[in-house]
């Protein structure tokens, strides 16, 4: 009894399938409409979207970079929920979670934030340069006595570069504290000079 109704049971949504205004007409099954509805009550309009993107296209920011010239970097202080949040300030009347902010952030520009480091020390591009150097010098070489005498000079180079990243690393957190610092309190002045496009005069 309990195998009869189960037949019936599939047997009456096959006719129903059969039934189908798609199927009979075009001889193809109709679409897979789940998960497609268009009843969307909290989708962003169309005009929310576009304020949206005035409001972060309009941001001042600097280029560093050659190599993507488009990319605007914002200071390091910033961050996408802090401009989430003077966004919903200047715009009280608008809803709007950060997980949507972001994926409309992400894929509409094309903004960091802070300093691009790697393409600003010309220590570190000549550094590197000479480990690719030696690398390719030791790869060829024959003898293991000069292999030897290579490998220490890799390592030394190594060592340098090390200890220069970690200088840099404690210059920028120095900075950082300095900076919060100076704007937390009244009686603190922070100064920073860039001296990149500096040229020294020889007298």
């Amino acid at each position: 009894m309990a195998e009869q109704k189960r037949c019936q049971h599939v047997l009456k949504h096959f006719n129903h399938f059969l039934e189908l205004k798609p199927l009979r007409t075009t001889g193809e099954p109709p679409i897979d409409g789940r998960r497609k509805h268009t009843n969307r009550p909290h989708k962003m309009s169309q005009q929310t979207r576009e304020l949206l993107l005035r409001s972060v296209g309009s941001l001042k920011g600097r280029k560093y970079s050659l190599k993507d010239y488009n990319r605007v970097y914002l200071p390091e202080n910033m961050n996408a929920k802090k401009l989430l949040a003077l966004f919903l300030t200047k715009q009280p009347h608008i809803e709007m979670c950060y997980e949507t902010f972001r994926q409309i952030f992400v894929s509409e520009f094309n903004i960091a934030f802070g300093y691009p480091r790697t393409e600003t020390c010309c220590w570190c591009d000549e550094q590197k340069a000479k480990i690719t150097e030696l690398d390719r010098k030791i790869a060829a070489e024959k003898s293991d006595d000069k292999k030897v005498k290579l490998d220490e000079e890799g390592r030394k180079l190594e060592t340098e570069k090390t200890l220069h990243l970690k200088r840099a690393d404690w210059f920028y957190e120095l900075k950082r504290r300095t900076k919060t610092e100076a704007i937390k309190s009244s009686t603190v002045e922070a100064i920073a000079i860039d001296f990149g496009k500096i040229s020294l005069l020889q007298i």
